[in-house]
């Protein structure tokens, strides 16, 4: 007999109680273990649905924009992704690791179901369209006139005696270009009240275009002795105020103005004005557009830098102000197009008709132009070709746009060439080539890279 007959039948319970306990955990975990309960299997499911996907984001070039919507996401979660561009950059596309495009949207939802690498790609926006050029001879000048895409051209010789220099046409943006005319052509000038009226000097001539370059008519001066008089620039707001020229031959140096309709012409201002020849010498004129009463002219050398306040008629000496140094004023003059009292020759400038001067050594002819009430210019960083503004007359930059045709490559050795009522020319060498073409850049396009900033 059993001394611990409680003890057995403990025994015997919790052996009956261990036993359904197994049984019940089996059952509850689908008998063998293979297969459990819908709501267990949902349980799981969801546990799997909770866990987040990576979305990372990169973009290419670095520097060319920015994005947001990256970020970790449940399965099946939409996610927002925004590409946003720095400027002179626009967005291409996005791509996956693998190069596939996955939206040409910068802004595009996602929906999330694994983990993905994302590239924003961007390029460099077009900015410069290339201009066909004269198929002979060296071009000199190009300037724009009249209906969008008519284009005058002078070219030099290549070679002394070849004859490849004169003056051409092109009614297309330089897609073709008819010759007009054969010798030097030492000048291109524009009305700047009127883009229809085209002065250009050819040889001992020249040759006046009321219509564009539909209609010429030839012309000339003559000095006292009765030779031609050669002239080294000419100017006109309209034809109705008369066309200004200026020469610096020994004899018939000084600035005349033309009636381009009975062609009467009248010295206005010589030698016998200055007292010496080297004075009157004159190789550029030039007629504000806002105000055609105010005329600047310079001479050849440094020796004369004057001003009319009355069409011609008179003149007033700004030299002794200005100081210049080597050829400053004998490159030219630039002046802003809407302020008749701001300008500079290199290398110095004034914002006040000419009466004081700022030393700039920034502010160069062969770089340097107006816009508006802005002074641009040329520049390169890192071999890249950029154009900057100044707002405060050259004292200091800031970058408003980079060039590109269109390649992504950029340009270097960049130089101004030309500036038209619209647009500015300029010569260049494309990033990876050898060979320097004449590209263009809208006005436009300046003003809006300025209004940005």
């Amino acid at each position: 007999m059993d001394a611990f007959p409680f003890r057995h039948a403990f025994n015997t319970f919790k052996t009956l109680i261990i036993t359904l306990s197994f049984a019940f955990l089996v059952a509850a975990c689908g008998g063998e273990g293979n297969s459990g309960s819908d709501d267990e299997n949902a349980s799981a499911n969801k546990a799997l649905e909770t866990a987040p996907h990576t979305v990372a984001l990169y973009a290419e070039p670095e520097n060319a924009g920015t994005y947001s919507g990256g970020g970790q996401y449940k399965d099946g979660q939409k996610a927002s992704l925004t590409a946003q561009t720095t400027p002179h950059y626009v967005f291409v596309n996005w791509t996956d690791g693998d190069g596939h495009v996955i939206s040409e949207r910068p802004d595009f939802e996602l929906t999330v179901d694994h983990d993905y690498a994302l590239q924003a790609n961007f390029e460099l926006a077009r900015t410069a369209y290339p201009i066909g050029t004269p198929p002979a001879g060296v071009i000199t000048e190009l300037r724009a006139a009249g209906e969008p895409g008519l284009l005058f051209a002078s070219t030099a010789e290549k070679t002394i005696g070849d004859q490849l220099n004169g003056l051409w046409r092109s009614q297309n943006w330089g897609a073709s270009w008819e010759r007009l005319a054969k010798g030097k052509v030492p000048f291109i000038s524009v009305g700047s009240g009127d883009p229809d009226l085209v002065i250009v000097g050819v040889e001992d001539f020249f040759v006046i275009s009321m219509d564009a370059g539909e209609n010429w008519s030839t012309g000339g001066v003559r000095d006292a002795s009765g030779n031609l008089v050669a002239f080294n620039d000419g100017a006109a707001f309209t034809a109705e105020w008369g066309i200004y020229m200026v020469s610096s031959a020994i004899s018939g140096a000084g600035i005349y103005l033309l009636n381009p309709f009975d062609r009467t012409s009248f010295l206005l201002f010589s030698e016998t004005d200055t007292g010496v020849v080297e004075k009157a010498q004159f190789q550029h004129i030039e007629v504000s557009p806002s105000n055609p009463n105010i005329i600047y002219a310079s001479t050849a050398t440094n020796n004369e830098f004057v001003k009319s306040f009355d069409g011609g008629w008179s003149y007033y000496s700004l030299i002794d102000g200005l100081a210049p140094t080597g050829g400053t004023i004998g490159d030219g003059i630039a002046l802003n197009p809407l302020n008749s009292n701001q300008l500079f020759v290199d290398g110095s400038l004034s914002v006040d008709g000419g009466v004081n001067w700022t030393p700039n050594s920034q502010v160069t002819l062969g770089r340097t132009f107006w816009v508006d009430d802005y002074v641009v210019r040329f520049n390169e960083i890192d071999s890249v070709g950029i154009l900057e503004v100044s707002r405060d007359f050259g004292a200091s930059w800031t970058d408003v746009l980079t060039l590109d045709d269109g390649s992504g490559t950029g340009f270097n050795t960049v130089s101004i060439f030309s500036v038209g009522r619209n647009q500015v020319y300029f010569e260049a060498i494309p990033n990876g080539s050898s060979t320097a073409g004449i590209y263009g850049i809208d006005f436009s396009l300046i003003r809006s890279g300025i209004e940005s900033l």
